[in-house]
């Protein structure tokens, strides 16, 4: 954000101040389980290929032992987002009483940082929560109960809605013919 005087506004330095310290801060918390070995990408290219085996007979997993496969996989993906969201110490009032507007910038940028990284867990959360819910559905069973999103009615509502687009698209790639 530029100054009426062409530099750079306080906040501003202090945001760049702020993410090259975050920069430097390599692995202090690494929530996506990837190691400096780059282990993660050749166990994905394990589990891709093993994944092959559980397509249906028409190429696209819709069999019943890939569906329940799909939806253990996406369960277990739920339960990484809830722990990835468990694992931050900052939270509830501390989180809110960091994102206003007196607080120490420091404490005020990580607030930013972490209520968007929460946001996003939360998107992915209700997205695996309607896509198990279609995948029963597709089966005959019964729906679960719809839980309450945080944040206000308005978010709330985005955030459903984006869930809704991200599972659509889901549901289009993996089973397009249902």
């Amino acid at each position: 954000v530029p100054s009426p005087a062409g530099g750079l506004s306080a906040e501003a330095a202090d945001m760049d101040q702020f993410l090259d310290e975050m920069d430097d801060m390599d692995g202090m918390c690494d929530l996506d389980g990837e190691d400096e070995g780059g282990e993660e990408e050749e166990k994905e290219d394990d589990e891709e290929e093993e994944g092959d085996d559980n397509h249906g007979e028409d190429g696209h997993g819709n069999s019943d032992a890939a569906t329940a496969a799909e939806r253990k996989a996406l369960e277990a993906f739920a339960s990484a987002l809830e722990a990835a969201s468990g694992r931050y110490s900052l939270r509830g009032a501390a989180l809110a009483e960091a994102l206003q507007e007196g607080a120490p910038p420091h404490d005020r940028f990580t607030a930013m940082l972490v209520a968007s990284e929460q946001r996003t867990i939360d998107l992915f959360s209700e997205a695996v929560r309607l896509a198990l819910e279609a995948l029963a559905t597709q089966h005959g069973a019964t729906a679960e109960k719809k839980r309450k999103l945080s944040g206000n009615d308005d978010d709330a509502r985005m955030l459903r809605s984006q869930a809704e687009e991200l599972v659509s698209a889901y549901m289009k790639i993996r089973h397009p013919s249902r």
